[in-house]
């Protein structure tokens, strides 16, 4: 028995898809070798032979945008909107997905762009996953989600659909990488990076480029997926995003529906040059049924609403076969995401005809199974495999997961044998080029820095000074760094940078403290930002507020200086000035360039020198007298740099080169997450032992403090404080 897929005759003619410059692959079907003009007859008759290889292959889909549509018109309740039965107003239901021969779908949990400046992207996209969770809880007898290629599998030998989820635009973790692992978490396997409009960290393709690809916090969001086992879909992104997504996977790529762009030049289709490095990657391209992405240009020239026919789909999948070869070419319909389909591709019912035109087209039995879904398995598993060989790296071969690995435990605080409290939290140590060498916890998680991030507000001060030839002392740049204890250098200090602005103590904004305004322990700060608008003419007044001047010069100077390419988070701070978040990794790489000037954006390079000179010259000045990181900066004579923030934030930057000698070239940065600073010693001092940083001269000043003893009323010592066992990844 035929079955027969009737198709209106809409092309004037055919227009063969050339050849270009692809190499010959040896598993390429014999047809696309000698390059024949295919027939295309009104109607696609199905073969029995055609109809037992689909049927006895695995169709897994890379994307139909179902889910939304259930939302939309069904109230996200299939009770509302029954799948079971036929929907005719859908493109997608149960009946037609089995008459199709879907084996596995990716649904789709796009959410549009827009809720992302609402906030709500993320929330709405866990809404959407829950939805495909709720349908395969609503069928079970129909639907089971898969999380892994195996899944896949034995899902599919049960006879039901493995159903997957991807995640479509990277607006939906919203800036945060914890956001894309609570996605993966809740069963995504794969995110497109951008929908149609640019993400803050990566270009669309139907946008104005902004960023010339990826920023650095989107290149690590490519790199978190590979950790993660996450597909990176290449599918909506500019070239230039695709050409660097290449260049830093480690795991095959994908492009989840897409098309050939030498067909159709839409921007949301794939040049021939990315298609010719997917062999090289291992990756897969899933080719796109949308009309105005697969009808030929001279077609949509005559007609821009050309439908297309699935003979167009068939010669777009021609083209990706021939330029990207047999192994990496699947099927991304974008069912029910979409304005327009070609004829003979109205449904996912129409699936089996796409394999009665390859079997014609010379494809054979296991070419076609390729197509249909072998292809996108092999790509789910290996990048399963990279995934496990990422963890297995960054995990000390000898060691074993630990509770400080999972939990980010940083300080254990024991009597006897017992463990009476832990402190968590999380620290990262970065070199200068940015490579993390050591990590606890999340590194990317905001942190407000609190004082800690003194030194990268007073760098657009400083490069002011220095541009405009004023001769600060180091004094004054340590008093504008710091935190001090009003000891009367200190005054002195905020006394002679008031001077050269013409004001005196009450032009601070800072609060009182002991009945003066100097005598606040960050009227330091305050004095470095009237400085600055003086030395560029703004108003003094009003210098505390976020969009001053003062404040804008900042923030631009701390993105900068700390490569943090996304829009800075803020909170006010103590003393009434704003302080901006920034991931722990950042304010690492900061404290790493401000150790080691050369390593710093040029511009900044002469006031991260002052900044850093007067840092270690000066700590008594920096920081209260007494407190551990004056200490530990004097102690490290003149190898180290560092500054406390309030609620356990720390900095640290170790100088690669002193004296003669060399130390590794590190930031360093921790938070405690209780906001307590016991314990804060001996993290620090964990690190540097660890970094092999631990200097005679550092043993001997502060080293007490790595072990410090619990002590009782009798001054008996009954207990320790001390590192935990970190297993850190490097």
């Amino acid at each position: 028995m035929t079955w027969r897929i009737l198709i209106v005759w809409l092309l004037v003619g055919w227009i063969s898809p050339g050849v270009g410059s692809a190499r010959q692959h040896e598993s390429t079907p014999k047809v696309l070798l000698d390059n024949p003009k295919p027939t295309r007859p009104m109607v696609v008759d199905v073969s029995p032979e055609a109809l037992e290889i689909h049927q006895a292959g695995m169709l897994l889909d890379g994307h139909n945008d179902l889910p939304w549509k259930i939302r939309r018109r069904g109230g996200s309740s299939f009770k509302n909107l029954d799948i079971r039965e036929p929907q005719p107003e859908l493109e997608t239901d149960i009946p037609r997905l089995r008459s199709g021969g879907v084996k596995a779908q990716f649904w789709s949990v796009w959410v549009p762009v827009e809720t992302s400046a609402q906030r709500a992207a993320l929330l709405t996209t866990l809404e959407q996953i829950d939805l495909v969770h709720d349908m395969c809880q609503t069928y079970p007898d129909v639907f089971e989600l898969a999380l892994t290629a195996e899944d896949v599998k034995r899902i599919v030998a049960e006879g039901k659909i493995a159903s997957l989820i991807g995640v479509e635009g990277g607006h939906s973790i919203e800036n945060s990488i914890a956001n894309l692992k609570r996605l993966y978490d809740r069963g995504a396997r794969y995110m497109t990076l951008t929908h149609s409009k640019n993400t803050e960290w990566a270009d669309s393709a139907t946008d104005e480029p902004v960023h010339g690809g990826l920023t650095n916090f989107g290149q690590e969001v490519v790199r978190e997926m590979n950790r993660l086992g996450m597909l990176v879909d290449i599918s909506h992104v500019s070239d230039a995003v695709m050409h660097q997504a290449l260049d830093i996977s480690q795991a095959p790529v994908i492009f989840s529906h897409s098309s050939a762009k030498a067909i159709n030049s839409h921007s949301r289709n794939v040049p021939d040059d990315v298609l010719a490095r997917l062999a090289d990657n291992g990756g897969v391209v899933m080719v796109n049924f949308m009309s105005g992405y697969v009808a030929p240009d001279a077609d949509l020239e005559r007609d821009k609403n050309a439908r297309g026919t699935i003979h167009d789909v068939m010669d777009h999948l021609d083209h990706l076969v021939r330029i990207a070869g047999i192994d990496h070419v699947g099927i991304g319909s974008d069912f029910d995401g979409v304005r327009s389909l070609p004829v003979g591709l109205e449904h996912v019912g129409c699936y089996p005809a796409l394999t009665q035109l390859m079997l014609e087209r010379g494809y054979n039995r296991e070419q076609i199974h390729k197509v249909l879904g072998e292809n996108v398995l092999r790509v789910m598993a290996a990048c399963e495999d990279v995934a496990k060989r990422l963890v297995k790296e960054e995990t000390p071969q000898t060691a074993t997961k630990t509770s400080a690995e999972l939990s980010g435990v940083l300080v254990n605080v024991s009597r006897g044998p017992i463990v009476e409290s832990r402190h968590y939290g999380r620290l990262v140590a970065v070199t200068p080029q940015g490579e993390i060498q050591l990590s606890v916890g999340d590194p990317y998680e905001l942190v407000l820095s609190r004082s800690a991030l003194k030194p990268f507000q007073a760098l657009a001060t400083i490069k002011a000074a220095l541009d405009q030839g004023l001769d600060l002392t180091s004094e004054e740049v340590a008093i504008i760094c710091a935190s001090h204890s009003a000891r009367d250098y200190h005054l002195a200090a905020v006394n002679k940078v008031l001077s050269r602005v013409g004001v005196d103590e009450q032009a601070l904004y800072c609060g009182v403290t002991q009945g003066s305004r100097l005598r606040h322990n960050c009227s330091g700060k305050h004095s470095g930002m009237l400085l600055q608008a003086h030395l560029f003419g703004d108003p003094l007044d009003r210098y505390w507020h976020i969009e001053h001047p003062i404040q804008v010069r900042s923030q631009a100077a701390i993105q900068k200086f700390t490569d943090y390419d996304l829009p800075l988070v803020w909170g006010i701070d103590g003393c009434g000035i704003p302080n901006y978040a920034l991931p722990l990794y950042h304010l690492a790489l900061g404290y790493a360039r401000l150790a080691n000037p050369e390593y710093a954006p040029e511009e900044f390079r002469a006031a991260a020198t002052a900044i850093r000179d007067a840092m270690r010259a000066h700590p008594e000045l920096l920081s209260r007298i007494g407190s551990f990181d004056a200490r530990l900066v004097e102690a490290g004579a003149g190898r180290l740099i560092g500054k406390t923030g309030a609620e356990a934030c720390y900095g640290m930057g170790l100088i690669g080169q002193s004296e003669g000698v060399t130390y590794p070239a590190l930031g360093v940065a921790v938070k405690i997450e209780d906001g307590g600073t016991r314990g804060m010693p001996q993290v620090l001092l964990g690190v540097l032992k660890r970094m092999g940083a631990m200097t005679p001269e550092l043993e001997g000043g502060v080293g007490q403090f790595l072990v410090e003893d619990v002590k009782n009323s009798r001054g008996e010592p009954i207990g320790r404080i001390e590192p935990a066992e970190w297993s850190l990844r490097k």
